[in-house]
C-alpha cells in the first residue's frame, strides 16, 4: 500500500506566528517543516 496522499503546507507571512525566513545564520529557518501546526524538529 503506498500513500497517494501528498500535501504540502506552505509557510509564509499568513501564518500566525511566522518570524520571517532567515537563510543568512549559522541556524536557517527557511527550510523548516510542520506537521498538523506543529514544528518538526531537525526538519530543516
Amino acid at each position: 500500500v503506498v500513500n497517494a496522499e501528498a500535501t504540502e503546507e506552505v509557510i509564509n507571512n499568513k501564518n500566525e506566528g511566522f518570524q520571517g525566513c532567515d537563510d543568512y545564520s549559522q541556524h536557517p529557518t527557511c527550510g523548516q517543516m510542520y506537521y498538523k501546526g506543529m514544528k518538526i524538529p531537525y526538519s530543516q
